[in-house]
């Protein structure tokens, strides 16, 4: 029994394509999940869409250098910098 749930899952296509197909998912309660960010290459507009049916989310933000993401993030977190804004992009785009 999982006592911890993620919120925000920073993924790459081809996680996030076996997050939306992979028959083992319907087994796991992904309800705490309302963020996807997938980024290192674009995802598309079918995996998308999957992927936002599945975990039941309305959006799919996508981006290149995901890994400058996390370290946004983290010099978020000791305060470093001040919160950038990530907009929602288009599934299928870069």
């Amino acid at each position: 029994m999982c006592h911890l749930q993620a919120t925000f899952l920073h993924t790459v296509p081809p996680i996030a394509i076996q997050l939306a197909k992979h028959p083992l998912m319907a087994r796991y309660d992904m309800s705490s999940v309302h963020s996807v960010t997938c980024g290192a290459a674009p995802l598309g507009k079918d995996q998308a869409e999957e992927l936002m049916e599945r975990l039941k989310i309305n959006a799919v933000r996508q981006g290149i250098l995901l890994f400058m993401i996390f370290f946004r993030d983290v010099l978020q977190w000791y305060g470093a910098i001040h919160a950038i804004a990530l907009q929602p992009g288009i599934p299928g785009t870069v």
